[in-house]
C-alpha cells in the first residue's frame, strides 16, 4: 500500500530557537513532513547541555532530551553570510528571542514567523527570563496548587515548553495554512506564560471574557508533604 503523503511534506521550517519550546514544535513539524533545519552556533544548542545523558556521560552528542525533540532535524553550523539564502527559501522560520535577527528581512512576504518566548515580543517584562516555574506562577498555577509554608510548585520540568512548543506548532501550522490560500504570511507571537494559562487555568480567562463573578473558587491547600 502506498504510503500517504505527509501534510507538511516539501515545508522547509528553519529554527534559530534556543529554548525547548522551539524545539518542540520544530518536532512536531518533523513528524508531519516537514524538512527542519537548526542553525547552531559553535557551542551547538543549549539542550545539548540538558540531562539526562547518554551513560551518565555529559557531552553534546549525549543529552538524550536533545536527541529526543531534535530527532526530525537537520543540524547546520551556518555563519551569518548563509543566513540570507535559508530566510528566503524557508516557509516557517522559528525564534525564541526578543531580540531578531536582521535577516528576518529576507523572509518572503509569504512564509510564517514563529516566535516562541517566555512572555511574548512586547510588553513591560518581555525582556525578562523565564522557565518552567514563572511560568506556573503567572499563569496561576502555582496558587491554585499551593501548599501552604512551602516552596512554590511548579509542573514536571519541561512541561511549560512542551505545552507551548505545542501551543506554538498549531498557531504557525494554521497560519501557515491560511498563508497558502491567501500568500499572506503573518508573525505569530507565542508566550509561554499564555500557552499554560490557555492550557492550565481556562476557566480564569472564560470567567474574564463572559463576565459574572470572577472570583475562583477557595482553592485547596495541603499542609502535608507531597
Amino acid at each position: 500500500m502506498q504510503d500517504m503523503a505527509k501534510a507538511f511534506e516539501n515545508i522547509r521550517v528553519l529554527d534559530l530557537s534556543d529554548r525547548l519550546s522551539g524545539a518542540w514544535a520544530d518536532r512536531l513539524f518533523g513528524n508531519f513532513g516537514a524538512y527542519v533545519i537548526l542553525v547552531e552556533d559553535k557551542q551547538g544548542h543549549p539542550l545539548r547541555r540538558e540531562p539526562p545523558f547518554l551513560s551518565d556521560e555529559p557531552g553534546v552528542e549525549n543529552s538524550l532530551l536533545h536527541a529526543y525533540v531534535s530527532s526530525n532535524t537537520r543540524f547546520v553550523p551556518v555563519e551569518d553570510s548563509e543566513l540570507r539564502e535559508l530566510f528566503e527559501t524557508s516557509a516557517v522560520v522559528v525564534t525564541s528571542c526578543i531580540y531578531l535577527p536582521d535577516e528576518l528581512e529576507f523572509l518572503p512576504s509569504i512564509s510564517i514567523h514563529l516566535s516562541i518566548t517566555p512572555h511574548g515580543l512586547d510588553g513591560p517584562i518581555a525582556h525578562l527570563p523565564g522557565n518552567n516555574l514563572t511560568a506556573c506562577a503567572k499563569s496561576g498555577w502555582c496558587a491554585i496548587n499551593q501548599c501552604i509554608d512551602h516552596e512554590p510548585l511548579q509542573l514536571h520540568h519541561n512541561q511549560s515548553g512542551y505545552i507551548s512548543g505545542f501551543a506554538g506548532f498549531a498557531r504557525a501550522s494554521t497560519a501557515l495554512f491560511h498563508s497558502l490560500r491567501t500568500g499572506n504570511g503573518e508573525l505569530v507571537d507565542d508566550s509561554e506564560d499564555e500557552a499554560l494559562a490557555n492550557t492550565c487555568t481556562p476557566w480564569a480567562e472564560v470567567r474574564l471574557f463572559i463576565g459574572g463573578n470572577n472570583q475562583q473558587s477557595p482553592s485547596y491547600s495541603f499542609e502535608g508533604l507531597i
